[in-house]
């Protein structure tokens, strides 16, 4: 029974503070086992009717140590655990009994003991005799480590000493313990404690993966002796993940390997070992283009970074783009021509003849007259009708002339000392033919002069003397 008077928990999820005061005066806590309303339900209603009148004379009155299980060590310092002691005939066992080896326990609180473990029977919170999911309370607190509070004592469904669960309910057994004067007939000697025996086995020697160990067969009621020589069998090893060692990777064309290793997690003892193969990892090709050009072949080089390489792919050469031929103005009166291109994707020219480019004879058109009158300039040439192909026609000073029997003439502006006069003879923008002339103007009296004698039918004040020569 655990008493709260007038007491507030600030956190109710903090399992390990101590619990409120007993009673009003504040002298015992709680869970002092002296005060508790379990041992007063032992040693009265329990007591009056579990056991008749001469079973009850057989019960001796105990008198029981309740200090913590570190004091009754002989540890110093634990006293504010210490229950008070009692003298009872019905009780609950203590941590220091739950730790004797004469009575068959473990005396390590922290080990797992069959002994200790109370499986499902007819008084017990779990009623299945398969299972041992029954936590039992102790009358005492052990008071050491993490653990050390004023909770009462219990054992485990595992078969540790630890703390009453913060979760005890009404399904926590309880275990009342006597201590008899004799056993008569009344008690019908062992049957009379234990009508079926449990069996449970006290491990003496653990069991590892591969070694057996040893026990006691105890009866986890009342702790008789059932075998004490029981084989408890190895526990095999258990596996751990599988790890990998020793891997040769694999390449394009020749597989690979690796070990594969299962280790026990509990010795580390190796299990099984497999070398286990790998596949290659089969070519990986990267692509590079090489377009065609003029004259060789374009293709596609797969290569893997093994080394390995192929062609595939393979396009034609392209052949020479020749489109914007230039003329060379290298024709002569005797051949035409030629005109040469540059290829459009590379270096490479190509020059052929253009026909139509045959220079003309232009000896008979290089007779040159001119003269002068009212300060204009005129100059004429005269092209015999043959000289002019078809087509074309005479330039002076850079404008076209209409002729008239092969006679040309064109006024070229006032001119005063001398200057250079183009004659040009062009078909479309072509020039096929051309001459430079030098044309001078003699303005000397005897020029004058003899320009008035030669043209006596107009002013003479407004003419003078032309002369064209060839350059």
């Amino acid at each position: 029974t655990v008493y709260q008077y007038g007491h507030y928990k600030e956190d109710p999820t903090d399992y390990w503070t101590d619990y409120a005061w007993a009673d009003e005066e504040h002298t015992h806590y709680a869970t002092d086992y002296s005060v508790s309303n379990m041992r007063t339900f032992l040693n009265s209603i329990f007591y009056e009717t579990a056991f008749n009148d001469a079973q009850r004379e057989k019960i001796d009155e105990t008198e029981l140590d309740s200090r913590c299980l570190m004091s009754i060590k002989g540890e110093e310092g634990y006293e504010k655990f210490d229950f008070a002691s009692t003298s009872d005939k019905v009780f609950l066992l203590s941590t220091a009994d739950m730790v004797n080896e004469a009575y068959g326990f473990n005396p390590d609180k922290n080990k797992e003991d069959p002994a200790r473990v109370l499986y499902g029977n007819d008084y017990s919170g779990y009623t299945d005799p398969d299972k041992f999911d029954n936590w039992w309370p102790l009358r005492n607190v052990t008071g050491d480590g993490i653990m050390c509070s004023r909770r009462p004592g219990a054992c485990t469904n595992r078969g540790h000493v630890a703390g009453t669960a913060a979760w005890a309910n009404e399904l926590q057994p309880v275990v009342p313990a006597i201590i008899l004067s004799e056993i008569g007939s009344d008690f019908s000697g062992e049957t009379a404690v234990c009508k079926n025996h449990v069996p449970a086995v006290k491990t003496n020697t653990e069991a590892t993966c591969t070694l057996p160990g040893s026990g006691t067969e105890i009866c986890a009621v009342c702790g008789e002796v059932l075998s004490d020589s029981v084989i408890i069998p190895a526990k095999g090893h258990t596996p751990g993940e599988a790890q990998t060692g020793n891997e040769s990777s694999p390449s394009c064309t020749q597989g690979g390997s690796y070990e594969s290793v299962i280790k026990c997690t509990v010795c580390g003892e190796v299990i099984s070992r497999e070398t286990v193969n790998t596949p290659p990892t089969g070519h990986s090709y990267t692509a590079s283009v090489t377009q065609p050009t003029c004259t060789e072949s374009g293709f596609t080089t797969y290569t893997c970074e093994c080394g390995d390489s192929y062609t595939s792919d393979e396009k034609p050469a392209l052949g020479h783009s020749f489109v914007n031929y230039v003329y060379n103005n290298d024709a002569t009166a005797e051949t035409d021509g030629t005109e040469t291109a540059k290829c459009e994707r590379c270096t490479v020219t190509d020059t052929k003849i253009k026909p139509g480019t045959k220079l003309i004879d232009f000896t008979l058109a290089k007779n040159f007259s001119s003269q002068s009158a009212a300060y204009k300039t005129f100059v004429t040439v005269n092209v015999a009708p043959g000289n002019i192909p078809a087509g074309a026609a005479v330039y002076i000073d850079g404008r076209p002339v209409d002729g008239n029997g092969g006679t040309y003439s064109a006024d070229i502006g006032q001119l005063a000392g001398s200057r250079d006069v183009l004659l040009e003879i062009k078909q479309g923008d072509r020039v096929l033919d051309s001459a430079l002339l030098r044309v001078e103007v003699d303005s000397s009296f005897f020029g004058k002069l003899s320009s008035f004698f030669s043209n006596f039918l107009f002013n003479m004040f407004s003419w003078k003397r032309v002369t064209v020569n060839f350059r």
